[in-house]
C-alpha cells in the first residue's frame, strides 16, 4: 500500500519533532536518515523490525506551507497480523493498543516459522484463528479483522510521525492500495509431493514451458518450490507448499488494482471496499485457472504414492530384510507367504497387509499363502519403470 500524509508543524518546532520521530531507542517506530536539503529518508528499522508491518519512503520539509510532507509504501500482511495475536476474538484485539496489537512476538514467531516450509511466521494455526469449521460469515470475519489492522496503522503510524506535546499536527493521512494477494489454502496430505507434480504437469504442458500463451516460472526458497504463471501483465497465479500438509495458491495483483475494480464496475477509493472487490475478482481467476490447469495438465499422485510406499515399506520390514522384500514386490507384484527363518514369513506378510501394501490373493490355492501388491502400487511400479504389468484385481 501507499501512504501519503501532511503534518502541519511550526518552524520553531521542526528540529525537536523530527528528533522525536526518528528517535532511538525501545519502542522506536521510525529512522531517518537525511538524503539532501529538507529531504530525509523513513523508515521502519532496518535490522529486527520489531513490527507487524514495515515502511519505506520519503519525508519532506515544505517552509513555504510550513507542513511535512510523507510518502511511504507500506508492507502490511493481516494473515502475519492475526496469526501473531494471543487471542483469536476480533473484539479483543480491536481494544488493544495500536502498540501491543502491532507488536511482533519473537517466541510466536519462531513457533510458526519453524511449521512452515518457507520459514515465514504468516500462517493460521488451529480452527479458531482460520474461521472455524462453517464458511457461512468468513468473508464477514475477514473483512472485520482488515478493518481492526488498518485502524491500528492508521493510529500507530499517524502518532508515530505526529508526535504528541510538540506541536506537530496530523493534518492529512490517506491509504492507496498498490499491490495485493489473495490465496487460497487446499489440504493435502503430501503438500511437497503435490506441489512438484503440479510444476512438472506444467512443464510438460508446452515444450517452451508456456501454459496459456505464458512464461511459467519457477523458483525455490528455503525447502519449498514455487510455481509462477502469469494470467495478464499484472496479475499472477502462484502455487507452493506452505507447510508440509498445506498447500498455498496465491493470485496476485503486481500493479493498476484500481483498474482491476473497474473492471468489475465497483470503483472506490475506499482501501477496504477495494480489497473486497479484489477478492471477488481473485476468485474468479483462480476458478479459471485451475480449471484450465486440471483440464491441459492433469495430475497424478506419483510422487505422494512413492513417499507413502517407502514410508509403509519401513514401517513393516526390518531393515536387513527391506532390499530383498522390495524386489520381489516390485518384480514379481506379489510375495508368497514362507517359514519364520525365511525371507517372507507370515509376521512380515500381516505387517505389509496392514500398511496397505500388499493384499490376500483368494484367486491362489495349494502351498503358501500369496499375497499381491495392490493395484494402487502396481500401477506406480508400471510409471516409474515404464512397464504395463499391473494385473487387473484380484483382492476381495
Amino acid at each position: 500500500m501507499q501512504v501519503s500524509a501532511s503534518i502541519e508543524v511550526d518552524p520553531a518546532d521542526l528540529p525537536a519533532v523530527l528528533a522525536q520521530v526518528g528517535r532511538n531507542g525501545p519502542g522506536r517506530v521510525l529512522s531517518l536518515s537525511l538524503k539532501g536539503r529538507n529531504h530525509w529518508a523513513i523508515r521502519t528499522p532496518a535490522r529486527s523490525n520489531p513490527w507487524l508491518f514495515s515502511v519505506a519512503g520519503d519525508l519532506r520539509w515544505r517552509p513555504e506551507s510550513r507542513r511535512l510532507q510523507v510518502l511511504l509504501k507500506l508492507d502490511a500482511n493481516p494473515t502475519r497480523f492475526l496469526a501473531h495475536q494471543s487471542t483469536s476474538d476480533l473484539a479483543t484485539i480491536r481494544a488493544l493498543a495500536p502498540v501491543d496489537a502491532l507488536r511482533l512476538c519473537p517466541v510466536r514467531s519462531s513457533e510458526l516459522a519453524a511449521q512452515t516450509l518457507d520459514g515465514g511466521d504468516n500462517v493460521l494455526v488451529g480452527l479458531d484463528r482460520l474461521g472455524g469449521t462453517a464458511f457461512d460469515r468468513r468473508e464477514e470475519r475477514w473483512q472485520e479483522l482488515l478493518a481492526i489492522y488498518l485502524d491500528h496503522l492508521r493510529a500507530m503510524i499517524g502518532a508515530a510521525l505526529s508526535p504528541p506535546g510538540l506541536g506537530a499536527q496530523l493534518v492529512r493521512m490517506e491509504f492507496a492500495l498498490t499491490q495485493a494477494e489473495v490465496y487460497w489454502e487446499l489440504h493435502h496430505r503430501d503438500a511437497i509431493s503435490f506441489t512438484a507434480d503440479l510444476s512438472k504437469s506444467l512443464l510438460a504442458a508446452d515444450g517452451t514451458a508456456r501454459v496459456f500463451g505464458k512464461p511459467v516460472m519457477m523458483a525455490s526458497h528455503r525447502n519449498t518450490r514455487w510455481t509462477r504463471l502469469p494470467l495478464t501483465k499484472d496479475i499472477a497465479m502462484k502455487t507452493y507448499a506452505k507447510t508440509i500438509d498445506r498447500v498455498r495458491c496465491e493470485i496476485s495483483f503486481d500493479a493498476r488494482t484500481n483498474q482491476e475494480v473497474r473492471r468489475l464496475r465497483r470503483p472506490s477509493q475506499d482501501v477496504l471496499e477495494v480489497l473486497s472487490s479484489l477478492r471477488h475478482a481473485a476468485s474468479r481467476r483462480m476458478q479459471l485457472a485451475w480449471s484450465a490447469m486440471m483440464t491441459d495438465c492433469p495430475l497424478t499422485d506419483e510422487t505422494t504414492d512413492l513417499i507413502d510406499f517407502v514410508e509403509h515399506l519401513a514401517r513393516a520390514v526390518p531393515e536387513e530384510r527391506r532390499r530383498c522384500l522390495l524386489t520381489i514386490l516390485v518384480n514379481h507384484r506379489g510375495i508368497t507367504e514362507t517359514d519364520s527363518a525365511s525371507h517372507v514369513p507370515r509376521s512380515i506378510c500381516l505387517a505389509l497387509e496392514r500398511e496397505g501394501i500388499v493384499g490376500r490373493a483368494r484367486a491362489r490355492r495349494g502351498a503358501g499363502r500369496r499375497y499381491a501388491l495392490t493395484l494402487r502400487y502396481s500401477r506406480m511400479v508400471d510409471r516409474l519403470l515404464e512397464r504395463h504389468d499391473a494385473p487387473g484385481p484380484l483382492l476381495n
